[in-house]
């Protein structure tokens, strides 16, 4: 399935009144939706009018329910650490979070740049070029 279709099946479920009881059970239940120390439930407690869902394979749908925008990112190489840097980035450039959300200790946990030896010693970093 294209991405393109991905996201709009998304904003259909979330922004449709008819699919409010879904809308309204992901929004109220971040940590059952995604689980503890999880890029979705991160987000979605940090902002309350995004609705996130990590998928398989570094895919992350993102809906904004007061812009009533959409927002999809696929990592190619499936890497975690890459989606939820590359993502936290797009929100952050988008004005979707801002500097007070940033500063949430879930948002800052799954935000970890830094590259580090078993031993602890930084030799390199991820960097969002979104």
């Amino acid at each position: 399935m294209p991405l393109e279709n991905m996201v709009r099946g998304f904003m259909n479920l979330f922004l449709d009144e008819k699919y409010s009881k879904i809308k309204d059970s992901f929004v109220k239940n971040p940590y059952i939706i995604g689980g503890e120390e999880r890029l979705d439930t991160a987000i979605m407690c940090a902002n309350n009018n995004l609705v996130v869902k990590v998928g398989a394979g570094g895919l992350c749908i993102v809906v904004n329910l007061e812009k009533k925008e959409g927002l999809i990112v696929k990592i190619l190489d499936c890497d975690s650490r890459a989606r939820a840097v590359s993502l936290i980035s797009a929100l952050h450039k988008s004005g979707w979070l801002d500097e007070s959300m940033m500063a949430n200790p879930l948002i800052v946990a799954q935000n970890k740049t830094d590259i580090l030896t078993l031993h602890n010693e930084k030799i390199g970093f991820l960097r969002s070029l979104i």
